[in-house]
Parts: C-alpha cells; sequence; structure tokens
C-alpha cells in the first residue's frame, strides 16, 4: 500500500475540521495536536474526543490513498494502448501543422477535437492518462 503523505492527512482533515491541517502539523507534540482538533472539531465531530477525530482523519486518508492506488493501477489494454498512441502521433506537432501547411485555426481545431478523443480514451480506462504514461509504455513495449 503507498505511504500517507502529509498532504493526505492536511486532505482527509478538512472533512473533519473547520481549519484543515497545517503543513508542520506532523512536528507537533500530541497535546499540541489534540488541542487542535479539539479547536477547530466540525460540527460533525465537534462533541466527539480529539482521538476519535484523529482516527476518523487517518481513516479516510487511508481509504482515499487505497482507493487512487486501485484507480492508478488499472491497466490499459493493447487495443486502448494504440487508440492512445495514435492521438500521440497525431499531435506530434508535423502532424497538427500538417509539415507548415495548416493555419493557425486548423492546428487549434484539430488539437481540441483530439483532446476530445482523449477525454473519450480516458473513460474508457476510468481514469487520468497522461501522455507520458503512453510514451513509456511505448518504451517498455519496443524493449520486449
Amino acid at each position: 500500500m503507498p505511504e500517507i503523505t502529509t498532504e493526505d492527512f492536511m486532505f482527509a482533515s478538512e472533512f473533519f475540521l473547520v481549519n484543515s491541517l497545517p503543513p508542520d502539523f506532523e512536528s507537533w507534540a500530541d497535546n499540541q495536536l489534540d488541542d487542535y482538533l479539539t479547536n477547530n472539531a466540525s460540527e460533525m465531530v465537534e462533541t466527539h474526543p480529539p482521538d476519535f477525530i484523529w482516527e476518523s482523519i487517518e481513516t479516510l486518508a487511508r481509504g482515499v490513498v487505497r482507493y487512487a492506488g486501485s484507480r492508478k493501477e488499472q491497466k490499459i489494454s493493447s487495443e486502448v494502448f494504440t487508440e492512445f498512441f495514435n492521438l500521440l502521433m497525431e499531435l506530434e506537432p508535423e502532424n497538427l501543422w500538417m509539415d507548415g501547411e495548416a493555419s493557425k485555426a486548423e492546428v487549434k481545431r484539430r488539437e481540441k477535437n483530439i483532446l476530445l478523443r482523449w477525454n473519450g480514451l480516458e473513460k474508457t480506462v476510468g481514469r487520468s492518462v497522461s501522455q507520458e504514461e503512453i510514451w513509456k509504455m511505448y518504451k517498455e513495449k519496443e524493449n520486449e
């Protein structure tokens, strides 16, 4: 399981505190953290002790990290990779500009259309897919 970062705790704290945890909260003494949790508790948890509030924040942070990790691990099929790679080739400057023959307006229109198709493929995969990820997959396939 991926490590939970300070930012993950800060994000999760926004659901339970009126002011999220600050970046330096990990350097605080336990009593300082307890005071902060008590003084910044949202209505949802204001009647609970700081231990409960902390456990709620930690549980949410772990759940979000686990969910994000599982989404990221979704593989791209060979067929979908090919479609992404073809779009990547269409985005290459010489192809977008049709070797200098396309107008600026035509390039913008073509790029917008390609990116819309890219977004459609991302919906098929169920997550965001970066151009860097497709290049990395291409290099890995090339080395097989």
